[in-house]
């Protein structure tokens, strides 16, 4: 096996996090599982990503129970998945173009003209619109969000007519968006796509499109959805503080929508809130008790 130093490659385990083993590179393989010093087996060792190393090795304990776990050997140093992520939102923000413009009023008039958001994805999608969602309806854009496995069977009617449909779909042939894109065109609404395939059903179906295509998840498989999913948020943020200025949105009216917790405190709260009246608040009397006297 290839030696490998500790300055040059961290450790992260895949499998069975609770046993918190330490890897040492140094020199001969050494591991550190709890206050045991089992002996190492290395068994595997495969290089199949640029940078990215997978070995498996067997941990024999003093009881002599072998277990088998992986480790990733991920270099070059830490931060690794934040700086891909970061890296992946810088693009999609290069590519922000007319079709960004154009979103942003299809929901300003929508909701100036009493309409809502219809939030709609599947998955990891579904997540982030959820997100989405909420982050819209507190800075003055209504959205909800419609469940697309349900919405066949009775929940289109959060549908109206004037509203916009915000559907997020990376691929932007999920069956399960695909199969309701007929019944939606059935109401009076706009579309808009946020998907990492311009080219894709979802996206020819839309009346804008937001491309959030990515060259490289964050996950070691390149399989996970990670760069795409950040990417998808922070799109969607965007969309919600653009409206938020462009409808003049400021702190007062976000106070009515947050009257609790600690920004509705610090927005709301007034002094005579908090303070005593003059009735309940504690006095010495200046008058000398008798046996005092």
């Amino acid at each position: 096996m290839p030696s490998r130093s500790t300055t040059d490659f961290e450790t992260r385990l895949l499998a069975l996090p609770a046993l918190k083993c330490r890897i040492n590179f140094r020199s001969k393989l050494y591991s550190d599982c709890f206050s045991s010093s089992p002996k190492v087996i290395p068994i595997h060792w495969e290089c199949n990503m640029p940078g990215r190393c997978l070995m498996s090795y067997s941990l024999l304990n003093r009881r002599a129970c072998a277990l088998k776990i992986s480790v990733w050997i991920i270099s070059p140093g830490r931060g690794k998945v934040v700086e891909i992520e970061l890296a992946e939102v810088r693009a999609v923000a290069g590519r922000l173009d007319s079709e960004f413009e154009k979103a942003v009023h299809l929901i300003k008039s929508a909701v100036e003209s009493r309409g809502k958001v219809v939030v709609v994805g599947v998955g990891k999608s579904g997540h982030v619109g959820d997100k989405i969602a909420a982050t819209l309806t507190s800075t003055g854009s209504p959205a909800v969000v419609l469940n697309s496995l349900n919405a066949l069977h009775g929940d289109l009617g959060v549908v109206s007519d004037g509203d916009v449909v915000l559907a997020l779909s990376y691929s932007g042939e999920t069956d399960e968006l695909i199969n309701i894109l007929p019944a939606i065109a059935r109401f009076d609404v706009k579309k808009i796509a946020i998907t990492g395939a311009v080219d894709s059903t979802l996206a020819k179906a839309s009346d804008a499109v937001l491309d959030v295509r990515v060259t490289q998840e964050a996950c070691p498989l390149n399989l996970a959805p990670t760069s795409s999913t950040t990417a998808m948020l922070v799109l969607g943020d965007a969309l919600a503080m653009v409206l938020l200025e462009a409808r003049g949105f400021d702190k007062e009216d976000f106070a009515r929508y947050h009257p609790a917790g600690r920004l509705g405190r610090a927005l709301l709260l007034k002094v005579h809130q908090i303070m005593r009246g003059e009735g309940s608040i504690g006095s010495k009397s200046r008058r000398i008790p008798p046996s005092w006297r």
